[in-house]
């Protein structure tokens, strides 16, 4: 047997140690309930970092969207959400394709809807 394979009681009362300490560990943390509906913590007002843009600090200072915390379950309740927050960037769109210059066509690669330029 070589010198790093033999036995060392140390080493031995060490890994004992670790596992005792796992298992009371895991066992307290069964006996502990989860509360179902989260953690509630306190509201609070949290700054706009300086360390951004003005056009940055106006989207993070911005406030929050309508039923910004209800998280749909469903394909068919995700899809007044997904309208709702797409429908400021498509108004917004052509004035922004106008001012970057691009133009944007519409085509069908393989079957699939795609746009291009």
């Amino acid at each position: 047997m070589h010198a790093c394979e033999q036995p060392n009681y140390e080493h031995y009362v060490a890994r004992r140690h670790v596992r005792c300490s796992d298992y009371a560990l895991a066992s307290y943390a069964q006996s502990q309930t989860v509360p179902s509906g989260g953690l509630d913590v306190p509201a609070r007002n949290l700054p706009v970092p300086t360390t951004v843009n003005p056009q940055i600090q106006k989207l993070i200072g911005a406030p929050l969207r309508t039923n910004w915390n209800v998280l749909p379950a469903t394909g068919a309740e995700w899809k007044p959400v997904a309208e709702a927050g797409a429908a400021g960037t498509i108004k917004a769109l052509p004035g922004l394709l106008e001012r970057m210059g691009f133009k944007v066509e519409k085509t069908t690669i393989d079957g699939v809807r795609a746009f291009g330029s």
